[in-house]
């Protein structure tokens, strides 16, 4: 049957969650203005009926809404996918609002969403909720528990008129707490009882926090429009994080700590295929460890002292570096601890003064020296070397442009190579990157100390440094950007951006994500930003007559000192481009295995070793259930807000929850200068963007960021970040466009949503939510 009324409807009723969803909420007695769902286009017998229903209403407004299968449930939102039509008024207006409505399932937007999370060939039932409109005095949404993590109450989200300003983004709301009942103009405490009493009796029947669409009307009467259940953390969720807890503190000696800063572009909460192979390039006689010793370091030894296993662990699901591990490779047992903040050095620590340590001290100053010696007198030389290493990788690691023809493949010649693959990355490809991340910090710190030097003001000092970041380094990725928004602007670009980009991608860390060469011409929306000839007509920054002005006899060595800076910074950025040639293979080949296996997109939840050594013929079973249990892994993981330095200590009181920030203001540091005020749009996984659906001052909050983003970046106002400093990939491309970015803002994906007024200072490093 094509028509369901509201009060028709059960929990059985196969329909889209928004529909049926308003049919529950009717039938647990709450006031919800009367509506149907159809489930295809009405017959003409239909039709009347529609009518009639309407007639009995004294053809009152309606509201026209989508309601897919799977919309507004606790995985999918298809926010802003499919269409929705208010103050329908004539028989003419309703059949158009309904044809357009089932239509919308197979609009570009709709499409795209579909092929990013449930997949490409995935069909969706479309239903269309008819109901009565509500001429509000006020409407907004109740969230069962602050999404903000500002407070542990509910909070009440108030605007004048329709929601739809609200949703939009395009009025500031009053907000209302458990807490901290304010009154404004026109608002009467009974309103606040009648949407929050409803609000935790959704609450209780759903089972989980929500968040509901409410409306008071001119006579003061209430109105539940919509709810829609957020996943909330259960037993089972509570019993996972007990048990990694537990695992940490038994492989972990008491006072053990984790670096999730150092090495921040690795992917923060990484399917376990991302993770395996980036664990493997830290893990004894690889890419780290040959880095390491090539500048002087000890690197991983065959003593009781150093470790035997890779120093990139997952802690709660995210990748960290293991401190004690590091130090431990560094220099072997020494009396000094390794302190990563505000960047790594060595502190003494009595503690670790033993008989080993003092036997060892001519080694560990042997090696101290010639690290020292390294990272101050030879970094030239490193450069040159690096520059002519990547003119032989580049020759090396040719690929294809696609992994089209691992099609025509048999199961073990894709998963031979995917082996190979696998090890060339985590033993060769990363080497030298690690190298000059090594010399990049050293460099930054020489730097920043002759800065301090002159000005004796720290922070002077760290304006200075950042400021010449912004202005004074262009590098591949901001031509990669210019390139992008020529291919917008012109779309003959398209083939000749793919052919020099193709590889890359949003997320290119994480190897779930797919490539540009997959999006194609999916990739290449309009940005509404700042056109290529803007960008290319913008005054260049002198920054060597910056340098010049500074009266001090010093301006020579800082002159030297930045110069080697840009010249590994850029090296860096030509490097990764090559890199990921090579590492979106890895993707390909793992895309292919799972469609001759049938694991399909499983493939990302196992680790690349269960997937070169697994009997597909007989452990198929076993993977697809291994794949799911991690899967729900990832979503408990996910409700966690980690510091970017963690302690075994601390982790407890992560695991009950995060600390919170007062005043509406959100502090962390400033990584691009600038002010901007904005509304929020919060990314939780890159693949949700729907440039359509932006808001116009956009502010970007996610985890973290790569060049991948820079379709994004260019509509941005503002970026705010919880992983990256000040030579993160978020930063220099963000400076690049003169975009102010604030990082380390913990938890902001969570205190802040969708929505949200703020304004960003880049500059100080705060965030003013209003």
């Amino acid at each position: 049957m094509a028509i369901l009324k509201f009060e028709h409807i059960t929990e059985s009723s196969s329909i889209g969650e928004k529909g049926k969803n308003l049919g529950l909420m009717a039938s647990w007695g709450l006031p919800v203005p009367d509506g149907m769902v159809l489930t295809s286009l009405p017959t003409l017998e239909e039709w009347q009926s529609i009518l009639r229903w309407w007639q009995e209403h004294e053809y009152h407004l309606l509201a026209v809404r989508s309601s897919a299968c799977g919309e507004d449930s606790a995985e999918f939102s298809f926010a802003g996918q499919n269409k929705s039509f208010l103050n329908v008024k004539d028989e003419k207006q309703l059949k158009k609002a309904i044809e357009d409505c089932f239509a919308s399932v197979y609009g570009d937007s709709s499409i795209a969403y579909r092929e990013h999370f449930i997949g490409g060939k995935s069909k969706i039932e479309m239903n269309v909720v008819l109901q009565l409109m509500v001429d509000p005095k006020f409407s907004g949404v109740f969230f069962s528990k602050d999404p903000r993590g500002l407070n542990s109450s509910w909070l009440l989200e108030v605007v004048e008129g329709l929601g739809e300003a609200l949703v939009s983004g395009q009025v500031t709301p009053k907000k209302i707490t458990e807490d901290k009942k304010d009154f404004f103009e026109g608002w009467e405490e009974s309103f606040t009882q009648k949407i929050s009493h409803a609000g935790i009796k959704l609450r209780e029947q759903i089972g989980a926090e929500i968040d509901m669409e409410w409306a008071i009307d001119h006579f003061g009467h209430f109105h539940a429009l919509q709810v829609r259940p957020v996943t909330a953390m259960g037993e089972n969720t509570k019993e996972l994080l007990e048990t990694e807890f537990k695992r940490l503190k038994k492989h972990n000696p008491e006072g053990a700590v984790w670096d999730g800063q150092s090495f921040a572009e690795v992917p923060g909460l990484p399917t376990p295929l991302t993770f395996s192979v980036w664990k493997n390039a830290f893990a004894p006689g690889k890419s780290f460890h040959k880095a390491l010793v090539e500048l002087g370091y000890l690197g991983f030894v065959d003593e009781d002292f150093s470790p035997h296993d890779s120093v990139f662990e997952s802690v709660f699901g995210r990748g960290y570096i293991n401190l004690e591990k590091m130090n431990r490779i560094f220099f072997g047992p020494i009396p000094y601890r390794l302190d990563p903040l505000p960047s790594p050095h060595l502190v003494f620590d009595a503690k670790k003064i033993d008989s080993t340590t003092v036997f060892r001290t001519p080694v560990s100053l042997y090696h101290m020296v010639k690290v020292a010696f390294e990272v101050s007198s030879n970094r030239k030389k490193w450069i040159s070397k690096i520059e002519k290493d990547l003119l032989q990788f580049q020759e090396k690691m040719q690929r294809p442009e696609s992994g089209d023809l691992y099609k025509s493949w048999d199961i073990e010649k894709v998963r031979d190579r995917l082996s190979k693959e696998v090890q060339i990355f985590s033993e060769y490809s990363l080497t030298n990157t690690f190298v000059l991340i090594l010399l990049i910090q050293a460099t930054m710190e020489s730097l920043k100390k002759v800065l301090v030097s002159i000005f004796s003001d720290r922070e002077k000092a760290d304006r200075t440094f950042n400021l010449w970041l912004a202005k004074g380094l262009k590098t591949v990725t901001s031509e990669m950007g210019l390139y992008y928004i020529k291919a917008c602007e012109d779309s003959t670009k398209i083939p000749f951006y793919l052919s020099r980009y193709g590889h890359r991608a949003p997320g290119e860390l994480e190897l779930q994500n797919p490539r540009f060469s997959e999006l194609a011409d999916k990739a290449f929306k309009s940005t509404g930003g700042s056109s290529y000839e803007d960008h290319k007509s913008k005054k260049q920054f002198d920054i060597n007559a910056e340098i010049e002005s500074i009266k001090s006899f010093k301006k020579v060595l800082i002159k030297e000192e930045w110069d080697i800076l840009k010249s590994l910074l850029q090296l860096r950025e030509k490097l990764k481009l090559e890199i990921l040639r090579p590492y979106a293979h890895i993707r390909y080949l793992a895309l292919a295995l799972g469609e001759k296996t049938g694991l399909g997109d499983g493939v990302f939840w196992l680790h690349a070793h269960e997937l070169c050594e697994a009997h597909f013929d007989m452990d198929i079973e076993l993977l697809k259930n291994v794949a799911n249990k991690r899967k729900a892994q990832h979503k408990a993981f996910a409700s966690l807000s980690l510091p970017l330095i963690l302690s075994l200590d601390e982790i407890g009181n992560v695991v009950e929850g995060d600390s919170k920030d007062s005043d509406g203001i959100l502090v962390g540091d400033p990584i691009s200068p600038g002010v901007a005020k904005g509304i929020v749009k919060v990314i939780h996984d890159v693949k949700e963007i729907d440039f359509a659906n932006l808001p116009q001052d956009l502010i970007i909050v996610t985890e973290a960021t790569d060049p991948g983003w820079t379709p994004v970046f260019t509509k941005a106002r503002g970026i705010i970040v919880e992983k990256g400093g000040v030579l993160s990939h978020c930063a220099i491309v963000a400076r690049e466009m003169n975009i102010p970015a604030v990082s380390q803002v913990m938890g902001c994906y969570k205190k802040l949503k969708d929505g949200d007024v703020v304004w960003l200072d880049g500059n100080n490093g705060r965030i003013i939510v209003k």
